[in-house]
């Protein structure tokens, strides 16, 4: 009768990497990740609704009339909010970016409040230039329409000529 040392394992006795119950890579890992996922989703929303509230009802730097949240992404442990904004008319983003410079601790504290997180995440404010980026791109893919067609009109319609060719 042959002894095996006790690291030794059992032959048909494989066990994979993280297959453990709660381990990485078993089932209950993948549905942790996926709720944390849905948790870190549902935070930047609330964030973001919380943001738009305080910035619409108790703003009143100048600098940050015309800013709209567009979205908030959260880090994975929550610290950290990287909220992204636009303009709206012709405001200045400078003028915004001071402005939320300046509300960053009343609105760090504003959310910290309404959220009741253990700890209120950082806030940090990203200009988004993604409606800019869209109208560009629009106003050459016109461009590009109206050379292939030079008779349609800088509007997009198609110019008609009357009989008389004028």
């Amino acid at each position: 009768m042959e002894r095996r040392g006790l690291l030794e394992e059992r032959p048909g006795a494989e066990r994979s990497r993280g297959a453990e119950v709660g381990g990485p890579g078993s089932a209950d890992a993948a549905e942790n990740d996926m709720a944390q996922g849905n948790r870190i989703r549902r935070v930047a929303q609330r964030v973001r609704t919380e943001l738009s509230a305080l910035l619409a009802r108790s703003a009143r730097d100048p600098g940050l009339l015309g800013v709209t949240v567009t979205d908030v992404r959260m880090s994975a442990d929550l610290q950290l909010a990287r909220v992204y904004y636009t303009l709206l008319g012709d405001g200045d983003r400078r003028a915004a970016a001071r402005g939320l410079r300046r509300a960053r601790p009343y609105l760090r504290r504003g959310i910290g409040q309404r959220l009741q997180l253990r700890q209120a995440p950082e806030i940090r404010f990203l200009y988004d230039d993604s409606a800019e980026r869209q109208d560009r791109m629009a106003r050459l893919f016109d461009e590009i329409e109206r050379q292939r067609d030079p008779r349609r009109a800088p509007d997009g319609s198609a110019e008609t000529k009357d009989a008389d060719g004028g």
